[in-house]
């Protein structure tokens, strides 16, 4: 559970002398947390430079894999991974052909140590002596000196040690009739309210115990602290995003900073001067913002989601982060329901500053975040995509265009490919990068994913395919045996074998095990540019630029019909779930077909440019199209009606996947960013 201590006992343990004579080459602390933007090749690179290894060997995942692996076998050294979601996270950074090194992780879900094969150390309620010995060592009393009434603050907070910490802190150096007092506040606590706030967790004691907490700093303080719920989780407060949020200069932000450690209300962190507060003290914070503001606190914190890639990097840029995104909102300045910058101003803003012009950015103003170091850009108009339209997050790092992208079917993950010859493995939650993958010698133009999400099959402009194994991201074979670039690739549902389009004019069937060709189907009589395949794993059906689609038998290789309809080239083809229907697409128009019959059931067009891929929900009932226009579209297959346009691309959208839940579509561009788009609730973005 949350506040019971497994982050200070695994700090504890960190400075404990023998375990430091045990680990003579080094202990390394390294924070994932839910939300947080792990890389994997980044934190491997903390390592190796920790233990003073040679950076230049960790150029790509692959070789940082190889090198940690490598060093980490002679040395003895403890690596400490801190709240741990996903045993992905963990896989990097094994340690198990060391010898003397170890590695350490703490978590909440004992289904990743059973996974990692780990040794299970279970934190417990403290006892009642170790509950005291912490009041006392957070109250900077003796044990032996603690008042009477001891024992029933302990039992208020459930001998938790977040709360125990809290309110010991806040009792330093005060007198026995304060500590009555607390106490009361702790029995008084609306446990009603907090009950209806946290329903699902069941030790309300931390809970009263921050609000305690809260409760007991002066307004200034306390509204500052309320502030920290724009934050997200596992997202530290940096000092330019302190003076921000504060609207004071760097030695106010620092003194604030440091009374809330100095209270146990957060932790410190880096860069150094951050401040993070305990997932649980963030819920609290969240939850005293009356429910008509909640909205607009969703607003802020999609501004901060979509920004994170850039002020995660450079913070100092938050403010003129938070004012391009969240300007468009200025009009509900008007209104008389909460507003956005209402909201904003009290987040942002805790006090006012003459008025410099425009009301809705007078509380951004230079002399407003004084305290961000050097000169800023402040934008006068909208200049980045807004939260609240529905596209959740932009994932960033590929270095040149992405052609492709195919989702695991937990639709926990994607994996990306691009033209700067790599692949990457991403976690669609958070939008971090869990791994690259390198091998390809040209152009990655293709990818999909196995059915169990264990492997992913690519292919290249220089005609070979690869297997991966996605959890490790090693290279498992290569298929060789296209004379031209690979355009698309599919698998069967039972996972042993994989069709490959190609502009060869010919499709290819592989057997993933071995990675032998059984067969070539021959029948195009241009580039082939899409395949699919049935439901049935026997069928399959592709595009081409001969203006045609085919329906091929897999285990003869014999073409079934063929599909004439379209007055251009076919750029994408799909299959709805139950085989019964087809959805292609060709310049600007999509045709839906009746495989059976090879009959065309209707056209629909809306698109201004080359439509370059097609994907269709899982119920059958729509379909998600891409377009070099920069947009891509939602479609109902019934009627052909067009259901939205998700718009936030700066430049053509080369392909589109969905999720098996149908929720959220991810879309690879030309603009070499890479989003995650609600098919059915609008659209947002990250910049």
């Amino acid at each position: 559970m949350g506040g019971i201590g497994k982050t200070v006992l695994a700090q504890a343990l960190c400075h404990d002398e023998v375990v430091q004579q045990a680990f003579p080459d080094g202990i390394v602390w390294i924070t994932i947390g839910k939300e947080s933007a792990f890389d994997a090749l980044t934190r491997m690179r903390e390592v190796g430079k920790a233990l003073g290894d040679d950076l230049s060997r960790y150029e790509n995942q692959l070789a940082a894999k190889h090198q940690y692996r490598n060093t980490i076998r002679k040395k003895a050294a403890l690596i400490v991974v801190d709240d741990v979601w996903r045993s992905s996270d963990l896989e990097p950074l094994r340690a198990e052909d060391s010898p003397r090194s170890r590695l350490l992780f703490t978590t909440r879900d004992a289904s990743i140590a059973a996974a990692m094969g780990a040794r299970e150390h279970v934190a417990d309620l403290l006892t009642e002596e170790q509950s005291r010995e912490v009041l006392a060592r957070w109250s900077r009393s003796e044990i032996t000196n603690l008042p009477p009434i001891a024992p029933q603050l302990i039992h208020e907070c459930g001998r938790l040690p977040l709360a125990l910490s809290m309110v010991g802190a806040m009792l330093r150096g005060k007198p026995t009739t304060y500590w009555k007092a607390v106490l009361e506040h702790l029995r008084n606590a609306d446990l009603d309210k907090i009950k209806a706030q946290f329903p699902d967790y069941p030790y309300t004691d931390v809970l009263r115990a921050i609000q305690v907490s809260v409760d007991s700093l002066d307004a200034t303080s306390r509204a500052r602290y309320l502030a920290l719920a724009v934050l997200l989780e596992e997202m530290a407060a940096a000092p330019p995003v302190q003076q921000c949020l504060w609207g004071v200069d760097e030695n106010q932000a620092a003194e604030t900073a440091e009374l809330f450690v100095s209270l146990s209300l957060a932790q410190r962190d880096q860069p150094e001067g951050s401040i993070r507060l305990h997932d649980l003290q963030l819920d609290y914070v969240r939850a005293q913002y009356p429910k008509e503001e909640k909205e607009a606190l969703g607003l802020l914190h999609g501004a901060v989601r979509l920004s994170w890639n850039v002020i995660g990097k450079d913070p100092e840029q938050f403010a003129s982060q938070m004012i391009g995104r969240l300007l468009p909102y200025q009009s509900e300045l008007a209104d008389d329901r909460p507003s956005i910058w209402a909201i904003l101003r009290f987040l942002i803003m805790r006090r006012r500053w003459p008025d410099l012009g425009n009301p809705a950015i007078n509380h951004f103003s230079a002399r407003a975040v004084k305290g961000v170091r050097g000169r800023w850009l402040r934008p006068l108009h909208p200049a980045l995509h807004p939260p609240g339209t529905g596209l959740l997050r932009t994932l960033s790092g590929h270095t040149s265009w992405v052609a492709a992208v195919a989702v695991t079917p937990d639709g926990r993950c994607a994996v990306s490919a691009s033209h700067d010859k790599t692949l990457k493995v991403w976690d669609l939650s958070s939008g971090r990068e869990l791994r690259i993958l390198t091998g390809h010698a040209n152009y990655v133009t293709a990818v999909a994913v196995t059915p169990d999400g264990e492997h992913a099959v690519s292919g290249s402009a220089d005609g070979p395919l690869k297997v991966w194994d996605l959890a490790s991201g090693r290279e498992l074979r290569t298929l060789i045996g296209h004379s031209g670039s690979v355009s698309s690739v599919a698998v069967t549902p039972d996972g042993q074998h994989a069709i490959s389009a190609s502009n060869d004019n010919t499709l290819k069937v592989w057997e993933l095990a071995s990675g032998r060709e059984l067969r070539t189907l021959i029948g195009h009589s241009g580039s082939v540019s899409s395949v699919a395949v049935m439901p049935d794993g026997k069928r399959a059906v592709s595009g081409s630029w001969d203006k045609t689609l085919k329906v091929w038998e897999l285990a003869s290789g014999r073409e079934l019909r063929t599909l004439i309809g379209h007055s251009g080239s076919v750029s994408s083809a799909a299959v709805t779930p139950d085989g019964k229907r087809m959805v292609s697409a060709s310049w600007t128009e999509i045709k839906v077909w009746e495989p059976a019959n090879a009959r065309s059931l209707r056209t629909f067009s809306g698109h201004t440019w080359e439509v370059t891929g097609v994907a269709v929900t899982q119920d059958g009932k729509h379909a998600v199209s891409a377009s070099r226009d920069g947009t891509l579209k939602v479609w109902e297959l019934a009627s052909g009606r067009e259901l939205r346009t998700l718009i936030g691309h700066t430049g053509g959208v080369e392909a589109v996947a969905l999720t098996s839940d149908g929720r959220h579509a991810v879309s690879a561009s030309t603009d070499v960013l890479y989003f995650v788009l609600p098919t059915r609730v609008g659209m947002v973005r990250m910049q």
